[in-house]
């Protein structure tokens, strides 16, 4: 599941579980159409893992880090990000 809302400059993604190839691209796409309005638009990122996931923890985190490094490449400023590890 993930989530992409636009509030004021800023733009918060929340990822939560397993996100597919065509949902990391779908956010890429929402990012940089709500980039292209905005001046100074800056992103908040939020990773979690749903209680009982099986999901390898190496494949979320490199997920996250594609956005990331998607917005390091398209000049938008991360203002935060947040792994939740919940072990």
């Amino acid at each position: 599941m993930y989530l992409v809302e636009k509030i004021g400059e800023l733009i918060l993604v929340t990822m939560e579980g397993h996100i597919t190839r065509e949902e990391l691209e779908a956010v890429k796409h929402q990012l940089k159409e709500i980039a292209k309005m905005e001046d100074e638009a800056v992103v908040s990122l939020k990773l979690s893992k749903p209680d009982g996931s099986k999901i390898p923890v190496e494949e979320e985190k490199s997920r996250y880090n594609e956005i990331i490094e998607f917005c390091n490449k398209s000049d938008i400023r991360i203002y935060s990000y947040v792994y939740e590890d919940e072990g």
